[in-house]
Order: structure tokens, then C-alpha cells, then sequence
């Protein structure tokens, strides 16, 4: 679950049974053959490629998990002989909201399945300012007529801006579930109606409408606090 949402939410069956060779430790990236969607009447279901951009909080995970499953074909997997089937990650969630585990401050969390983590990745984005279509070619989703087309021949055309908008994702993620620590002072942002906030030392400091304003401002209050 936690790659899925370090990769903004890609369809976790397609990540499940990719091999430990789809991955490109050197490239950070992440190979998926992606067959989603309907063939027209009488035709084949077509095959694509679809490279996803691996942040460092990914290759981290991934670190992670091949400490485990390294010496196995898939990443994840139990047994070695075969990927997780689909739905053992749905009654994984299901057990897990069950669990007493499924709290924070105190409070319980709604049961989710592990499509509404790339719904939440899909609203994320949105909030940090992604377009629709680059949105659309992180996540491989509803690709049409001509972009179709051209990204089923040439999926690395696109590498560049996705790897744009993975890291204004990144970015977006970081606020909502990294605190930073600089000089002492500890400071931390969230995304509040399409702004960011930004607090230091638990204390509101200011809004920004572009993490460029947000990254310029906490760097300043930073300074300010720690000098």
C-alpha cells in the first residue's frame, strides 16, 4: 500500500505482478504492462507500456521489500513461487480497519479498499495543481485517440513530464506526511482548500498558492526561528 501511494496510485494488481526485472533501479523507474480498458468488438485487448517515475520514497520502499523478496522473482509475493492475488490486498485493508490498529489520535479510520488509495493520489494531485492529462499519464488512465496512440509507441515520449509531475506529487505527499527538521526547528505544510499551509514550531505562519512561495517562505521563517 505504501508503494502505491509513493507511485500516486498506481492500480496495485498491475504493480503486483510485475517482476523484480520491470524495475530499473538506475533509471527509477517502474515497467508496467498495463492491458486495462475494453478491446473494440472483435479485436484483442492492446497491450501497452507504462513507465512510472520511482521517487526516492519509492526506491526506498522498494529497498525495503527486497530485503525480504529479493531473491524471489516478484517483489510481492509470500511464497516465491507467485504474486499476491488481487484480492488478498482488499482483505488486507479490510482486516486492518478491523484491527485496533486502525486509529489515529484516537480516532478510528474508515474502511477503505486499496482502489480509494489511487482515487486519494488522483484528488492529491488535483490539489497540488497537476493537470487532467498529466494526471491522466502518471496514473495510465483514460488515454485516448492520438496521446493513446503515441504513448503506446513511444511510452518514454512522456518520461520527461511525468517525471514533472512525480515530483510536484512528491512534493504534495511530503506535506501531508513528512515533518522537517532544519536547524532545530521543526516545521511542517499541508494542503487546506488548494493552498498551502505552512506551520513552524506548531504555529500557523502563512498560505502560499505555489510550492515555489511555500518552499521561498519556509526557508525564511526557518531562518528567522533557528538564528
Amino acid at each position: 500500500f505504501r508503494f502505491v501511494v509513493a507511485t500516486a496510485g498506481q492500480r496495485i494488481e498491475q504493480v503486483a505482478r510485475e517482476p523484480w526485472s520491470s524495475y530499473d533501479f538506475k533509471g527509477k523507474t517502474l515497467t508496467v504492462t498495463d492491458a486495462k480498458g475494453r478491446a473494440a468488438k472483435g479485436s484483442e485487448t492492446v497491450k501497452r507500456k507504462h513507465l512510472v517515475p520511482l521517487s526516492d520514497r519509492a526506491i526506498a520502499i522498494l529497498e525495503e521489500v527486497r530485503q525480504v523478496t529479493g531473491d524471489q522473482p516478484w517483489p510481492w509475493a509470500s511464497n516465491g513461487k507467485q504474486p499476491f492475488v488481487t484480492t488478498s490486498f482488499a482483505h488486507a485493508a479490510a482486516d486492518w480497519c478491523r484491527s485496533p490498529h486502525a486509529k489515529i489520535d484516537g480516532r478510528l479510520i474508515e474502511r477503505f479498499t486499496p482502489r480509494d488509495l489511487r482515487r486519494t493520489c488522483s484528488q492529491l494531485m488535483q490539489r497540488a495543481g497537476i493537470d487532467d492529462l498529466l494526471s491522466d499519464l502518471l496514473q495510465s488512465h483514460g488515454l485516448t485517440g492520438v496521446v493513446a496512440s503515441h504513448y503506446r509507441n513511444n511510452p518514454e515520449a512522456y518520461l520527461p513530464r511525468k517525471l514533472d509531475g512525480m515530483s510536484k506529487f512528491e512534493a504534495a505527499l511530503a506535506g501531508v506526511l513528512d515533518v522537517i527538521e532544519q536547524r532545530g526547528v521543526t516545521a511542517r505544510w499541508v494542503l487546506s482548500d488548494g493552498q498551502y499551509r505552512a506551520e513552524v514550531e506548531g504555529a500557523f505562519c502563512f498560505t502560499s498558492a505555489t510550492l515555489d512561495g511555500l518552499q521561498t517562505g519556509m526557508a525564511e521563517m526557518i531562518e528567522l526561528v533557528g538564528a
